[in-house]
């Protein structure tokens, strides 16, 4: 196989990953009648993708073994939360569960291990936005097709738009996601028809679906982008702009804090968040009894726990997940495993901004903006660390880019630093001797 027909392979299968870590068409219990509310079905359409998935990863740490081998140890600390993972089998009620969704998590870390080895941001952004037009034609499709399917019915989720994903919720983030990637594209100028494309056919499933978490990330993650371009411009600039972004946050702030009811309900959410609120006052006591090392990875929301059936008795619905990506590292693996995923997030937030500020690393501001979309998703969303997502897939890409970017740095400064050093004029002995009057 030459190179060039091997480059357009390894782009086709990362384009169609992609697809299949926004869970597009997950789970297929959706359309052949299994219900898909309940986290101890095993969906064989999620076997089958992650399973391809981590056959991949695989096999590009093989064929890529000379640039696979460094990026695995500036992914050290993703590793370690996996491993972390692993481990809290020990612990479970429900072992075979947690090495299962572990050994996945494994999978999808590898693969963001071999976005980042492999390609540059830049590159990364031109995938998402050639999956997100898959995704957006499926779900256009679907709903022409299939309304019963695309268009959700019943409570406060009535008309709101989910197309070809499980939820109105998976359609509004993963669109912000695609929305965030064309923009991207779009100012750099690369490809950008494509880009121009898909964007005219996500943002109105990106409204239809009423999804206040893919909307409010969007637009807070485009508030952030704004702060931190106005950094790199002159003094003057910088101030006007600053007092814009001030401002515009200012604004939607006060409409939130005002009119927070009525915005709220024009979405489709309840003032307690579509059930949520009461959520999480039953978690934090589950998060008591466990506050160490949880109850394993994902096993928390399992029948043997005891907790899923008594849950779902008090907030009256049977709940999949906490609906928060903090919460449920906590309940799976504890401060154990939550103290080492904050680490992850905050770094690859503050090392993203400082390279994106210095524009050293080309792609630095889209690593900041799809970390800060993804962080601020993570707080209604259980996406943090969570297998077969292309959130963990991003967050470890992240990690390696910027790891690699600041061992390159540092490697740099220390060869400048010693050029420097042996140019330097030296003191001869004949010098150094005492000066006589």
């Amino acid at each position: 196989m030459n190179r060039s027909l091997a480059n357009t392979f390894e782009r086709t299968f990362s384009i169609l990953a992609f697809v299949m870590l926004c869970s597009t068409f997950l789970p297929l219990g959706r359309f052949y009648g299994v219900g898909i509310d309940d986290p101890g079905i095993s969906d064989p359409a999620n076997r089958f993708s992650m399973a391809a998935v981590l056959a991949f990863s695989g096999m590009a740490i093989f064929t890529h073994h000379r640039r696979m081998l460094p990026a695995l140890g500036w992914a050290w600390l993703p590793l370690l939360i996996v491993a972390i993972a692993f481990l809290s089998a020990v612990w479970s009620e429900v072992p075979d569960i947690v090495m299962r969704r572990s050994l996945n998590l494994l999978g999808t870390t590898l693969f963001g291990v071999y976005l980042a080895a492999r390609w540059r941001p830049g590159d990364v952004a031109r995938m998402l936005v050639a999956a997100g037009i898959i995704m957006a034609l499926s779900s256009i499709v679907l709903t022409v097709v299939s309304p019963g399917n695309a268009i959700m019915a019943g409570g406060a989720v009535d008309g709101a738009l989910r197309g070809a994903f499980s939820h109105k919720n998976m359609l509004g983030w993963v669109s912000g996601l695609v929305i965030i990637a064309c923009v991207w594209v779009v100012a750099s100028g690369q490809r950008h028809r494509l880009a121009i494309v898909t964007l005219i056919l996500t943002v109105p499933l990106w409204l239809a679906s009423r999804s206040l978490t893919g909307l409010g990330a969007t637009i807070i993650t485009g508030l952030a982008c704004m702060a931190m371009l106005g950094m790199r411009l002159g003094a003057m600039t910088r101030l006007v702009w600053g007092y814009l972004v001030i401002v515009s946050g200012t604004i939607a702030v006060s409409i939130l804090a005002t009119g927070g009811g009525i915005f709220l309900r024009l979405v489709g959410r309840s003032e307690d968040l579509t059930g949520r609120g009461p959520l999480w006052d039953q978690l934090e006591r589950a998060i008591a009894e466990h506050p160490l090392l949880g109850y394993g990875f994902q096993s928390f929301w399992q029948p043997e726990s005891g907790w899923r059936d008594r849950i779902a008795a008090s907030v009256g619905w049977l709940v999949p997940t906490a609906h928060n990506g903090w919460i449920d590292i906590w309940l799976s693996l504890g401060l154990l495993g939550l103290v080492p995923v904050t680490i992850l997030v905050l770094r690859n937030l503050w090392r993203s901004s400082i390279t994106a500020v210095e524009g050293r690393l080309p792609g630095a501001g889209l690593i900041f903006a799809l970390n800060t979309y993804f962080l601020v998703v993570s707080f209604s969303e259980s996406n943090l660390v969570t297998p077969g997502m292309v959130s963990w897939a991003i967050h470890v890409a992240s990690a390696v880019w910027l790891a690699k970017h600041y061992r390159v740095r540092a490697r740099t400064a220390t060869r400048r630093a010693a050029f420097v050093w042996r140019m330097a004029p030296r003191a001869t002995a004949q010098d150094q001797r005492p000066t006589v009057a």
